[in-house]
């Protein structure tokens, strides 16, 4: 669900990774409203379209050359800030870039959309660890239950799907309990 403070979580993760000297990159994979760089106060000119167009003769250097870098030491590739630019990158393609990614960097952060689409479905497939991100409110509840559950169509089992719950409160009028929470996922959070 929108606004459950998925890319806020994911720069603070970057930013902790970065913080124990881990060699971290954000990709910023919301390729409809990624705006990953904004929050931070970073101005970019290039993004991952820009790493696409030259897969070819990528190396670090130039890698680093398309990416800002937060001050506190993370890196982030930026979702391309132009809808058709970003309908030009495939699965294929992110597969290349997060191998590359992994090769070089210690931590891969990806932010990526609510839709399972097949571009965050190749990220998936090369992560060690995929964080669901909701509140205690019932549409993020609900939505949440349905996206684990897609997830594990396609392969992804408790053991790599892990939920954080954000802006917990023990009571809220609007929200469900933890232990609701619990019986409607199936799976105690993570965080």
């Amino acid at each position: 669900k929108g606004g459950v403070g998925t890319t806020t979580a994911a720069l603070n993760f970057a930013t902790v990774c970065a913080k124990q000297n881990l060699s971290t990159v954000l990709l910023d994979l919301d390729t409809d409203s990624g705006d990953a760089a904004c929050y931070v106060g970073l101005r970019h000119q290039y993004s991952l379209a820009d790493v696409v167009e030259n897969l070819e003769q990528l190396d670090q250097a130039m890698l680093e050359g398309f990416m800002v870098r937060d001050a506190l030491g993370f890196h982030v590739l930026c979702a391309p800030q132009e809808v058709e630019r970003s309908r030009e990158i495939t699965e294929q393609h992110l597969v290349e870039i997060g191998t590359f990614l992994i090769q070089h960097y210690d931590v891969i952060v990806v932010d990526g959309s609510r839709s399972l689409d097949p571009l965050l479905l190749s990220c998936m497939e090369l992560s060690e660890m995929i964080f669901v991100l909701l509140s205690q409110e019932f549409p993020a509840v609900r939505n949440a239950q349905h996206y684990i559950a897609a997830l594990s169509r396609v392969g992804y089992g408790q053991d790599a799907v892990k939920l954080i719950v954000n802006r917990y409160e023990k009571r809220g009028p609007l929200h469900v309990t933890m232990e609701q929470l619990q019986q409607t996922i199936g799976t105690a959070p993570f965080w």
